[in-house]
């Protein structure tokens, strides 16, 4: 039985060209969402960040946080930092924060810039002084960090995103240390603020220095590695 063919239809200007739009959209939307996948990444490094500072700080001073007024379903929930009492001094670093950026927020505000646009750029430069902030304090109380900075941007600053943790001339964690631990401290933070909207913990609080590196002794004085 003999077999009928059929001739292809053949490839028009028009058709080639809606197959070309249909894969330039593709690769579009795949880039936008590697790219936000990334930028999530990043706002969820802060808060893990945030969280292995405040736990070895912990060591040395008393801190307090406050429930964030948005909550996030696409990254890990920071719990504010509202102030760090380290030995007589307290230093209220959520003032000093919006004291910080207040100038700027109203200048942006006046130049027509969307309120919305202009209260996103005021709380992500709050976050990252905050975070760069604690950093500073931990280096005055004697770590060391390997770090790397963000990229640089006219509206906010760089974060000093931290790589690895030295202690007395020793490691104490590399990035992936500071990333699982960092998760595990962020959801205990969180829980406590969800519970309490504000909470303070006190120095050398037991379940912070568990969250640590098991093989990482806390003291009063400091950290030293256990061999």
């Amino acid at each position: 039985m003999s077999q009928q063919r059929v001739a292809a239809s053949p490839i028009t200007t028009s058709s080639y060209d809606s197959l070309s739009e249909r894969k330039t959209t593709k690769r579009s939307k795949d880039k936008s969402k590697k790219y936000l996948n990334q930028k999530n990444d990043l706002k969820s490094f802060e808060s893990i960040q945030q969280g292995v500072l405040l736990a070895l700080l912990n060591t040395f001073c008393d801190f307090s946080l406050e429930l964030p007024t948005k909550l996030s379903t696409v990254t890990l929930n920071n719990p504010r930092l509202v102030s760090l009492v380290i030995g007589d001094e307290e230093i209220n670093v959520k003032r000093l924060s919006e004291r910080m950026y207040a100038d700027s927020f109203i200048c942006e505000m006046q130049r027509g810039v969307k309120e919305e646009t202009c209260v996103r750029t005021y709380e992500k430069k709050k976050r990252i002084f905050i975070n760069n902030f604690l950093v500073d304090v931990a280096l005055e109380l004697g770590f060391v960090f390997d770090s790397k900075y963000s990229r640089k941007s006219r509206q906010t600053l760089q974060l000093e995103r931290v790589q690895r943790i030295f202690k007395d001339g020793q490691l104490v964690m590399d990035r992936d240390d500071i990333i699982k631990r960092g998760k595990a401290i962020n959801k205990y933070l969180f829980s406590l603020v969800s519970n309490n909207n504000s909470v303070t913990i006190a120095r050398n609080n037991g379940t912070l220095q568990k969250l640590l590196l098991s093989d990482v002794c806390l003291t009063p004085f400091g950290i030293n590695l256990t061999k």
